[in-house]
């Protein structure tokens, strides 16, 4: 068997986990959040309001989704699946083009698609896994460039996707698209980079977003770490970490992450030394236009970071919000070591890369997981402690029930509400606001809320200790 078949199977058993995940992982805080706040209602509640959870062209696409076929956690989740199974093809067609269709082939697209913090975004209902992919189509684009001008409209369309799927992605998008831009400028075509390249991107970027951002306002814009070296290392940390607390593995990750953005800017120096002694771009090699185009990526991105944080006060991204730099770093360092593999050290100085990526990939398997999403490790229990509420109400059915929840579990149990029709129960109710109910659904990572079960005086019926969670019912008075 070629080691092409194998890659295409190792994409396809990828696919196949995360149209797995989709189905049978409950609903988290962040999508039941967008869901209630923006889906739920009328077409309008997509454009008359924002909110950084507001996923742009993802929740228009979950909206025709569920509007088409019904709700349920799949139908949620199906933009997000196909912007996944995009970014990996796109990954295939890439690492085949750059390393051949030997065993590189398989090596590099495990490392460019099997981080923790990426399989998540593959089947999660939020808007970063297209963006990934449009971001990573848009690169595909501008490597075959002057194969025909159409190119260039797909790779300004890409960019302006990429942008509307998650807003945090335009700190990459514009230093490429000026790059970009000046290179199609460099060799006479600045007609075109403007016509072909940058008006038609800019006017879908616009045409998707213009309408929710007029309802922006700065506190919209609340997610972040007040230091770069910080926001460096959060990322890394979700690159090689399928969770962040209770590791099983707590040395591996206080050698590892703290040292994460040393390892990051100085591979990312090294590539701008490595592309500063370059050609002209047209006259590159495909290897080489990739690596210029990561490093123009993620070097600009930090730049407008930086300014962003000096002059306006914006936070620098936490985990997710800089995920983009996930697959810019891991393709700067492939198309680093296939170019150092070149030079005159060699396969000397490549084996410690390989050694290196090698050690990622064994970090990644080890890390595979269908479980819970990273970013929301106790909302895997969700949709079980509904259902035992249906259990339960179907043995003693009544007119309504009141069900009180802790806040973090008020627009979850709120989505399967709706996803189940529950219409004997109430709009649910959390515990800050109501402490008299039929049902109780608490949880604490430290044991808030949970404490009501005894001050209230409840019966448990059900609890999982993992999820921080429990379920628990008013006693019934003594006869």
């Amino acid at each position: 068997m070629s080691w092409t078949r194998v890659t295409v199977l190792l994409l396809v058993a990828l696919f196949a986990m995360n149209v797995y995940r989709a189905a049978t992982q409950s609903v988290v805080i962040d999508e039941a959040f967008t869901y209630t706040a923006f889906l739920a209602g009328p077409l309008s509640d997509l454009l008359a309001k924002y909110d950084a959870n507001h996923h742009i062209l993802n929740s228009f696409l979950c909206k025709l989704s569920i509007s088409l076929m019904g709700v349920s956690e799949l139908t949620l989740r199906l933009p997000s699946l196909l912007g996944g199974l995009l970014y990996l093809i796109t990954s295939l067609r890439l690492c085949r083009r750059l390393f051949g269709e030997g065993w590189l082939l398989l090596f590099t697209f495990a490392l460019l698609t099997m981080s923790p913090a990426l399989l998540d975004y593959f089947s999660a209902a939020r808007g970063y896994g297209m963006a990934l992919a449009f971001l990573l189509l848009a690169i595909w684009q501008m490597l075959n460039y002057d194969e025909g001008s159409r190119r260039l409209e797909w790779a300004g369309l890409c960019l302006a996707l990429s942008v509307a799927a998650n807003l945090s992605f335009a700190f990459a998008a514009v230093p490429l698209a000026v790059f970009f831009s000046l290179a199609l400028a460099f060799e006479k075509r600045a007609n075109e980079a403007i016509d072909r390249f940058l008006v038609p991107g800019l006017v879908i970027a616009f045409s998707i977003v213009i309408l929710p951002l007029t309802h922006a306002v700065r506190a919209n814009f609340y997610a972040g770490l007040p230091s770069l070296g910080a926001s460096l290392e959060s990322v890394w940390g979700i690159f090689l970490f399928k969770d962040l607390t209770g590791l099983t593995e707590p040395r591996i990750f206080a050698a590892v992450v703290p040292r994460g953005r040393w390892v990051m800017l100085l591979v990312l120096v090294a590539a701008i030394a490595a592309c500063a002694r370059g050609k002209a771009f047209r006259d590159r090699s495909p290897a080489d236009r990739v690596l210029l185009l990561a490093t123009i990526a993620m070097a600009g991105s930090i730049a407008l970071l930086v300014a962003g944080h000096r002059f306006f006060g914006l936070l620098y991204p936490i985990r997710r919000t800089g995920i983009y730099w996930i697959p810019l770093f891991t393709l700067i360092c492939l198309t680093l070591a296939a170019k150092v593999s070149r030079s005159q050290w060699g396969v000397a100085a490549v084996a410690p890369c390989l050694a290196a990526g090698a050690a990622c990939l064994l970090q990644f398997v080890g890390q595979l997981n269908v479980h819970h999403y990273t970013e929301w490790p106790y909302d895997f229990d969700t949709r079980r402690a509904v259902r035992r509420i249906i259990a339960d109400y179907k043995l003693n059915p009544r007119k309504e029930v009141t069900v009180v929840v802790s806040w973090t579990l008020e627009h979850s149990v709120d989505f399967y509400r709706r996803r189940y029709r529950l219409h004997w129960m109430k709009p649910v109710q959390r515990t800050d606001l109501v402490t008299a109910g039929d049902y109780f659904l608490l949880q604490g990572l430290h044991g808030q809320d949970r404490v009501l079960v005894e001050k209230l005086g409840l019966t448990k019926l059900y609890e999982n200790e993992a999820a921080k969670l429990v379920l628990a019912v008013p006693t019934p008075s003594p006869r």
